[in-house]
């Protein structure tokens, strides 16, 4: 099924491909009044490339040449191959891309060239790998804890390495062509949950590579070594990468990780000025001076105001209706327990209005949750009034199960704006990395030993009238045991894994149109906690935030 989808997307792309290319070069994209739409299949046709800081064609000295020098002299999508059982896929690309095709004249990498290979499933070679990611770096470490912008700005939520939706999301906003860029701000969460995480972290490093005072990266809570080791970050990098992945890679991207910065402030909205983080606020967060005084350049700890600020989330609104005493109750709510994370802290309407007050603020952007439309606001029992938080969460379909939309938001001078759109196809991966000969080994292997199983019993069975009583007794208690590993071969083939389970009661949702956010919500909660392994800290005391607690105790749970 995921291959005829697949092959049905790959026909509509190829479509719009030659219907572009006999458009006139000037159209104007409809879903972006006033800006001419990246011809970039059609630059692609005609094989040349378009630098992104200009429109002129590179010139052949530059870019062709060390394309052709490295065999990548064609811009054009490998031809799809007349040996594979779908031949309208396309062949991924096998080369990896080095230093001197990436590079252009002025050290910049090429984002259309990029895009392209990354499009096709390429990677990277260890030096272009390792360049990219140390000039992202350098200019990271630059810039301080809490970023000052001034509006428009667009906020990007969680992309989770969900490339292909991110790609088409470039595509709506960004015009290459133009050598122009809005300015955009990335609320953390760019790896883990998809197979594409390496791929976006490099088109995020390239992007801000050439436009640094418009793509603003903050941090979230997986980038971490926590959380890159328990989820499939790591994985990734040894899987696409190898050792150089497991080694190098990974520790420059470890770097990458901790020069991240934690916040933003945006300026210049009608109404106030807005605070952007990945998750929220802490208790032992008093003004924005306390976030510029940490050292960000670190692994976030388990407790504190960084953790905080990666890992909390605002109090869930009730579900049933309350009354007036009671509403007044949950109003007051400052911080509780994170029960959900099993980390870090709720913040209640009390907590946020009195941080807005301290600090001039009038909102709290920020990411971290998944919603089924994209985006929430928190209006914490006050509608009317301007939401004292708001949710962006950017991947749509979150983990190919979700089938949640994915939102932006417009903070623009005098209005802000959510815009929503639908997820995109993608290759298709097995789970955890693993090709199709490891991923069968496990049912194959079961095959053998039960073919095994029947072979000694029928051979033992025809010499047993020589055996001795106690060569008898031994025969029955191997027979008993080869019946035993047998039933449970069986067992585990009638017995579907609790993946399989899940995904079955999601198709079954889906064929009856039924909605499917909160079933699998409720499905991969477990998912969303911080990792067992590490301690866990649910409270802490006054004395260590400064701030006005109740009584308050530490919670651990050992590593498992």
């Amino acid at each position: 099924r995921s291959a005829a989808i697949a092959a049905t997307a790959k026909a509509a792309r190829k479509a719009r491909m030659s219907q572009l290319a006999a458009t006139p070069r000037d159209e104007v994209h409809p879903g972006t009044p006033g800006t001419a739409k990246p011809a970039f299949h059609r630059l692609l046709a005609s094989n040349k490339s378009y630098s992104i800081a200009s429109s002129q064609p590179l010139t052949d000295k530059s870019f062709m040449t060390r394309a052709a020098e490295n065999k990548f002299l064609s811009l054009v999508p490998r031809p799809v191959g007349t040996d594979r059982v779908l031949s309208s896929v396309s062949i991924p690309e096998t080369r990896a891309l080095p230093s001197n095709v990436l590079f252009s004249d002025n050290l910049k990498p090429n984002i259309p060239f990029l895009k392209l290979h990354l499009l096709q499933q390429g990677r990277l070679e260890r030096s272009a790998a390792l360049e990219l990611i140390a000039q992202g770096t350098e200019i990271l470490s630059k810039e301080p804890n809490v970023i000052q912008l001034e509006a428009p700005v667009t906020v990007c939520g969680d992309l989770h390495g969900q490339l292909y939706d991110f790609l088409a999301l470039l595509d709506h906003l960004i015009p290459l062509k133009t050598g122009t860029c809005p300015q955009m701000l990335f609320l953390g969460d760019y790896v883990d949950r998809g197979s594409f995480s390496t791929e976006i972290l490099f088109m995020l490093i390239a992007l801000k590579i050439h436009f640094p005072t418009s793509i603003w990266l903050l941090r979230g809570n997986h980038e971490s070594r926590q959380m890159a080791e328990f989820m499939s970050f790591l994985l990734e990098c040894e899987y696409k990468y190898g050792e150089f992945g497991h080694e190098d890679l990974y520790k420059a991207f470890l770097k990458f990780f901790d020069s991240l910065p934690l916040a933003a402030v945006i300026k210049g909205y009608k109404g106030g000025n807005l605070f952007a983080v990945h998750a929220g606020i802490s208790p032992s967060l008093n003004t924005l001076a306390d976030i510029e005084a940490l050292d960000r350049f670190q692994e976030p700890p388990v407790v504190g105001l960084m953790c905080d600020l990666l890992w909390s989330d605002p109090v869930d609104e009730p579900e049933h209706a309350l009354n007036e005493h009671q509403k007044a109750e949950w109003r007051d709510i400052e911080f509780e327990l994170n029960t959900a994370r099993q980390i870090s802290h709720v913040y209640g309407a009390r907590a946020v209005k009195a941080f807005l007050r301290k600090n001039n603020l009038i909102s709290i952007i920020r990411g971290h949750q998944v919603m089924e439309d994209g985006f929430k606001e928190h209006y914490f029992l006050e509608q009317g009034s301007f939401p004292k938080v708001m949710t962006v969460f950017t991947c749509p379909n979150y983990c190919d199960s979700y089938d949640n939309k994915g939102a932006i938001l417009h903070v623009n001078l005098d209005s802000f704006a959510f815009e929503q759109f639908v997820s995109s196809p993608h290759p298709y991966t097995l789970p955890d990395f693993t090709d199709c000969f490891t991923y069968c080994v496990p049912a194959l292997m079961d095959g053998i030993v039960g073919i095994l199983a029947d072979l000694v019993m029928s051979v033992k069975a025809e010499s047993a009238a020589s055996f001795s009583e106690e060569e008898k007794q031994e025969e029955e208690k191997l027979t008993r045991k080869f019946e035993k590993l047998k039933e449970n071969l069986g067992r585990r083939e009638r017995s579907p894994s609790k993946i399989d389970k899940i995904k079955k009661e999601i198709l079954a949702l889906k064929e009856a149109n039924l909605p499917i956010f909160g079933k699998v919500k409720e499905l991969d909660k477990e998912n969303e906690r911080a990792p067992s392994a590490v301690v866990r800290v649910s409270w802490v005391k006054k004395s260590q935030y400064n701030r006005a607690t109740s009584e308050s105790s530490l919670l651990y749970r050992k590593p498992e």
